[in-house]
């Protein structure tokens, strides 16, 4: 895994890229990023007015250049406003609240302000380089949106569409890309540290938080996490298990492994996650001895895909379990194992499906039907279909009557469920700091959909 940040285009959206232009453009200094973003000092400097063509007499220049002052120092000039001896502020002045130190600046403004420049229109201001200044909730918006797959110039209409027109919002488009790709070249190459700090401090914080990672030449390699929640789940509905290794959900390619189960509602419920920079036997070891440490029991059944490396990995940490394929996994590989036409032109589908689940026949009847499928179809001499029934007492029901197949049945059912709910909050693209706020993003989802 690369640690570098390549922040070449935007998230999701063409319309994002930043070229030099955009770069450029009214980009703010670096130390505005940690700047607050309400911080005013109340000083101008002198140059700042200066040149702006304006007609002033001899009289009024002598007047003007007789409130100009150095600076502690004397490297910068200042104007300093004469007003009221009331409306002057106290250097040692103690003020009772925020609200009332802002009063005071009001009122010594409006007496001290005699501009030397023609003053901004209402329609004006808000071009000013103060009222396009990012607030924190900008700042907020626009990384939440991002975890959403939604880019700075999408995210810039949505904020003024839910503020009720642009008028009302401070900042340009520009300035929320200029600040998106700042976000990403400060985190850069801290990505994958960021993460570890982030899950090492909910070990911290949460009572019975398991968070388990492993460095290969300083590069994360792997890692694992359960909360109390997923303990207790797996504690009351951990007999039968499964674990989808098909998702690369994030910048580096790493894969992506959440673990689940089903409650007694007949809902799938998420028991612990995993991401893997490889789909080796070491890397799948690593992970089910991680699972087995944060969970203890051992699962009466597990179910997985068809890859060698789960299967080495399952027998060798789980030797006392069941293991068996999940259906949906090999129905869904079907596809590509047969023209579409094929599957559009007959029945064969249909038939395929009748026989593999038919849970009242005896092993020697489905060995039987099977051939003369394969025979029927001319498919007895496909790869995949000679592999498949050479491991049919992996994923045949009729193979394992003596099992309990409710956990089985809904679990596999619910397989491409839980697939295409992950894939919903995930993106190739992703940072894995992203990928971990969009995992969570996920899991709160997932709960409020259970709740109701």
């Amino acid at each position: 895994m690369s640690d570098c940040f390549d922040y070449s285009s935007d998230d999701t959206e063409d319309d994002d890229q930043y070229d030099e232009e955009d770069v450029n453009c009214n980009e703010y200094d670096d130390d505005d990023f940690y700047k607050s973003d309400d911080q005013f000092d109340g000083r101008n400097q002198i140059s700042d007015y200066a040149g702006e063509g304006t007609n002033r007499t001899d009289s009024e220049e002598e007047s003007f250049n007789s409130n100009v002052v150095d600076s502690h120092g004397g490297k910068t000039k200042l104007w300093k406003p004469i007003v009221p001896k009331d409306f002057m502020p106290d250097v040692d002045a103690i003020y009772q609240s925020l609200e009332e130190a802002v009063e005071m600046y009001k009122l010594y403004a409006d007496k001290a302000e005699n501009h030397n420049h023609p003053l901004e229109t209402k329609e004006e201001r808000r071009y000013s380089k103060r009222a396009r200044r990012l607030s924190y909730k900008d700042k907020e918006f626009i990384v939440r949106s991002s975890t959403s797959n939604i880019g700075a110039t999408k995210a810039h209409k949505l904020q003024a569409s839910l503020q009720g027109g642009y008028e009302n919002i401070g900042p340009e488009s520009i300035d929320y890309k200029n600040f998106r790709r700042k976000v990403g070249n400060i985190i850069g190459d801290k990505d994958a540290q960021l993460v570890v700090d982030k899950m090492n401090m909910r070990k911290d914080e949460f009572h019975n938080y398991t968070f388990e990672y492993k460095c290969v030449d300083s590069v994360l390699n792997a890692m694992f996490w359960a909360d109390e929640t997923d303990k207790l789940y797996y504690k009351e509905f951990g007999d039968v298990i499964s674990f989808d290794a098909t998702f690369r959900t994030n910048k580096y390619g790493m894969i992506f492994v959440p673990f689940t189960a089903i409650d007694n509602h007949k809902r799938s419920i998420n028991i612990g996650a995993g991401l893997l920079s490889n789909e080796s036997i070491e890397s799948y070891r690593w992970l089910l001895e991680a699972f087995l440490k944060a969970h203890v029991k051992h699962p009466q059944l597990v179910l997985t895909d068809q890859d060698p490396a789960i299967l080495q990995a399952v027998e060798a940490i789980f030797p006392n379990s069941n293991h068996r394929l999940c259906m949906w996994h090999i129905m869904k590989k079907l596809q590509a194992k047969v023209s579409t036409d094929f599957l559009k032109n007959t029945d064969f589908r249909k038939r395929f499906t009748k026989l593999v689940w038919n849970v009242y026949i005896e092993p020697e009847v489905f060995e039987s039907r099977w051939k003369l499928l394969m025979r029927k179809f001319k498919l007895q001499d496909k790869r995949w279909f000679k592999d498949m029934y050479r491991d049919r007492k992996l994923w045949i029901p009729t193979y394992f009557k003596d099992m309990s197949l409710h956990g089985l049945m809904k679990t596999t059912s619910r397989s491409e469920s839980v697939n295409s709910f992950f894939n919903k909050y995930s993106n190739c693209g992703n940072l894995l700091i992203y990928f971990m706020m969009n995992y969570d993003t996920a899991l709160q989802s997932n709960e409020m959909l259970n709740i109701n």
